[in-house]
């Protein structure tokens, strides 16, 4: 299952987040082999875990009440999220085909004109229906990539892994009335 969800104070903190991603430390991801075909200009990967990072404070309080919707509409009470990081990529740029561990991964599309969208493989390659301030969760085993980007314009996401938390009890009685 796909799920879609919108930061309504996208347009509010947008340039701020953008403005501590920009000094925030980061490093180019790029890698070649078998298995990856990463050219990711910038990104705090390696920090993931770290929720001090300037950025992560500012993003948090919107992130987490969003995600927390995303999370009862599925029919579950709460989530625990586990790591969260931002990609630049630049003209050209690109993550190749992989998958994540937890349940659930997503993508909060910081700064993006809609080129470039996320792929999933789903018995065929499925671009992802999103904007700009979207936020996009599906299964972590599900094989995706970040296509290169074909323009000049910067795209940004912030990506992070999850787990479902406590079945909602009315959902469960819904699902025993099925």
């Amino acid at each position: 299952m796909i799920f879609y969800g919108k930061i309504k104070e996208h347009k509010e903190i947008r340039n701020n987040l953008l403005e501590l991603i920009d000094v925030a430390d980061a490093e180019p991801v790029r890698q070649s082999s078998e298995y990856y075909n990463d050219d990711i200009t910038r990104s705090d990967w390696s920090i993931a875990g770290n929720y001090e990072r300037p950025w992560v404070k500012k993003l948090l309080p919107y992130f987490m009440a969003e995600t927390l919707k995303m999370t009862n509409l599925a029919g579950y009470k709460n989530f625990e999220l586990f790591e969260i990081w931002f990609q630049q990529y630049a003209q050209n740029s690109t993550h190749g085909w992989h998958i994540h561990g937890r349940n659930y991964t997503g993508v909060y599309y910081l700064q993006f004109d809609g080129t470039a969208k996320t792929q999933v493989w789903n018995n065929e390659i499925m671009n992802l229906n999103c904007e700009e301030g979207d936020i996009v969760m599906f299964p972590s085993f599900m094989i995706h990539r970040a296509p290169p980007v074909q323009n000049s314009n910067t795209k940004t996401i912030i990506s992070f892994n999850l787990e479902f938390k406590d079945i909602d009890g009315s959902k469960l009685e819904e699902i025993s009335r099925a």
